[in-house]
């Protein structure tokens, strides 16, 4: 999802907020969130899209990543 699309105040000019979202991670994850895990589970997905997109990671200039125990505690 590109939010700035519509919305370029949203970032910088010449910038673009993108929200990837994967639909699996290990349900022990909703109780317990190992962040180390989480992260080193981001970089993997980064990865993925620098293989179809290359550059791709190298534009990154920030990130957060949100796991479901996040997800839960702030969203229910």
């Amino acid at each position: 999802m590109h939010p700035t699309v519509h919305v370029p105040s949203l970032a910088p000019d010449g910038a673009h907020i993108m929200s990837l979202f994967t639909q699996w991670v290990p349900h022990t994850w909703a109780t317990e969130q190992p962040q180390d895990e989480l992260e080193a589970y981001a970089d993997r997905v980064i990865d993925a899209y620098e293989q179809v997109a290359p550059g791709f990671k190298e534009s990154i200039l920030a990130r957060q990543v949100i796991g479901p125990y996040d997800m839960e505690q702030e969203w229910g």
